[in-house]
C-alpha cells in the first residue's frame, strides 16, 4: 500500500504540471484500482465492520468505500472538463489532488499497518 501511496503522489504531480487530461485519466484509473484493493483488504480483515448489514453506512469501510467513490467521480468531472486542447483546469485538478490526499490523511493513515495485504496474508496462514 506505501508503495501505492508513492505512485499515486508521483502521478498527481505530473498531472499538475502537464495539467493533461490523459495524466488525470492515469491517475483516476491508478486510484479506482488502489481503492479497490485498499476496499478487498478492509474487508478480509474486518476492519471497522459492524458485521450488520443494515449498519454499513456508519462503519469504516462504508464511509471508506463512499470517500473512494466520491474522489473517481470528481477525477472524473476533471477530465470532463478538458478544453479542445485536451488541458484540465488547474483549480479543478488540484482540489482533486487536495481530496487524495486529505483521504490519505484522514482514511489510510488510521489503518496503517493494521491490514494483512494478500501476499504477507497467505505466508502468515501458511506459518500458522
Amino acid at each position: 500500500m506505501d508503495a501505492e501511496h508513492k505512485d499515486l503522489e508521483e502521478l498527481m504531480q505530473k498531472a499538475c504540471s502537464s495539467l493533461k487530461a490523459e495524466d488525470v485519466q492515469v491517475l483516476s484509473k491508478m486510484f479506482a484500482e488502489h481503492a479497490k484493493e485498499e476496499e478487498e483488504l478492509m474487508e478480509r480483515s474486518s476492519f471497522g465492520d459492524s458485521g450488520v448489514k443494515s449498519l454499513r453506512m456508519f462503519s469504516a469501510i462504508g464511509s471508506h468505500t463512499a470517500d473512494h467513490a466520491d474522489i473517481v467521480e470528481m477525477a472524473d468531472a476533471v477530465i470532463a472538463s478538458a478544453d479542445e486542447e485536451g488541458l484540465v483546469p488547474r483549480t479543478e485538478l488540484f482540489g482533486l489532488c487536495r481530496r487524495i490526499v486529505e483521504h490519505a490523511t484522514a482514511f489510510d493513515s488510521r489503518y496503517a499497518g493494521k491490514l494483512i495485504e494478500g501476499k504477507k496474508r497467505k505466508a502468515v496462514v501458511a506459518a500458522g
